[in-house]
């Protein structure tokens, strides 16, 4: 068995941290946030270019670039906002209920899974920056959390809708 790095206990303790989170807001809140931000950061690559053109048109007219920033992040929180709603009408719906506990569960296992994913993305582009290139090293042959993040979002690079938004953002 591997020994435990400072690295891997660093990044288990923000797992866990980012995870508590959840519990209180339970899997419904949690799992509709994670959706919102999700299906906003993926609308807002898919439609940019037509939301940037409507903002330039009726609202504002700047640079290409900064109406597009604004359209990307005005798409994004609308989709995050609508998703939140949902939510939160769902988990009032069921707060006096049995499910409540199992809401709270299922809350810390899915905050555990999310936070997973996001700092497996966050670990992985900030590794890409070249003067962190020696840490990235060291992290690879020390830590066994930091490689089964980067073995992870190694997988999720490879998905066809990725690569397509990830490209459009280019």
């Amino acid at each position: 068995m591997e020994h435990i790095s400072y690295i891997d206990l660093c990044l288990f303790v923000l797992i866990v941290l980012l995870s508590v989170k959840n519990v209180y807001q339970g899997f419904i809140r949690s799992f509709s946030s994670f959706l919102g931000l999700l299906f906003g950061v993926f609308l807002a690559t898919r439609f940019c270019k037509e939301s940037s053109s409507v903002l330039s048109t009726y609202f504002f007219d700047l640079s290409p670039q900064i109406n597009n920033i604004i359209a990307f992040i005005v798409v994004t929180t609308i989709v995050y906002l609508v998703s939140m709603l949902v939510g939160e009408v769902v988990a009032r719906y069921f707060q006096n209920t049995l499910i409540k506990k199992l809401d709270k569960s299922l809350g810390l296992i899915f905050g555990f899974c999310k936070s997973f994913v996001f700092l497996s993305v966050i670990v992985y582009f900030l590794l890409q920056i070249p003067f962190l290139q020696n840490f990235s090293q060291k992290m690879q042959t020390d830590s066994f959390v930091y490689r089964l993040m980067q073995d992870f979002t190694d997988q999720i690079l490879k998905i066809d809708a990725i690569k397509k938004s990830i490209k459009s953002l280019e």
